[in-house]
């Protein structure tokens, strides 16, 4: 019998250790791109805290799942949207839920469309590899939820491209864009542009949240910078 209890014991311990991360033994800072936690072994007080999606629990071991949030907040009229996060249920009806009321279509660059009072759905999965353009009745604010996407890097094809931004922070368009095959880079839906041979830069800065036009003369690939 107390062979039995050490051995399941032990096949417990296995399973946390499985499904956690140990991030340390003793007290330390832990921090990479999604957020930090500092602790102290040997607080007198255990605790969980939860603030929206992000729970973190006091002990030896933090959880390592945790989810995300994006608040994209979605102007009337024309505009150009995307993520960094890839949303936890990606099926477009249940990601656009939050602005049902408010929307009109969404249409990505290959002509694919969700449209709900017409009863269309060619786009089925949001992706953030990709922009997308939206039309909206009113202004509204989209929260995302799901993990961060992995990578820095997107690869663009020749010619016209809608590009998401990946990048956490808004970041000036020639740090992106300081390769020779730009031709232009454009606001989804706008006039602010980036258009080097001509000594134009009207757009200044990518926007998380946003989708973006761009023009290239061959294939390349764009790094999104880290944010401070």
């Amino acid at each position: 019998m107390k062979k039995l209890l050490i051995i399941l014991i032990l096949l417990a311990f296995n399973f946390v250790c499985r499904a956690q991360q140990v991030v340390a033994t003793t007290g330390k800072y832990f921090e990479n791109r999604n957020g930090s936690v500092s602790f102290t072994v040997g607080e007198p007080v255990a605790s969980t805290f939860q603030n929206g999606e992000m729970t973190i629990t006091q002990g030896f071991q933090q959880p390592y799942n945790f989810f995300l949030t994006q608040l994209l907040n979605i102007p009337a009229g024309w505009s150009g949207i995307s993520s960094f996060i890839n949303p936890s249920d990606p099926a477009i009806e249940t990601v656009m839920q939050g602005v049902m009321d408010e929307l009109v279509i969404v249409t990505d660059l290959n002509g694919k469309q969700f449209w709900p009072e017409g009863g269309l759905n060619t786009i089925v999965n949001w992706d953030n590899q990709q922009g997308y353009w939206i039309k909206m009745n009113e202004a509204a604010s989209l929260k995302l939820s799901g993990t961060r996407s992995l990578g820095s890097t997107l690869q663009l094809t020749e010619g016209w491209n809608l590009i998401p931004v990946w990048s956490l922070c808004e970041a000036p368009v020639t740090d992106f864009f300081n390769i020779p095959q730009t031709v232009i880079v454009k606001s989804a839906a706008g006039y602010q542009l980036y258009w080097p041979e001509k000594g134009i830069n009207t757009l200044a800065n990518l926007l998380p949240g946003k989708a973006y036009l761009v023009k290239l003369s061959g294939d390349a690939t764009i790094v999104f910078p880290e944010c401070e």
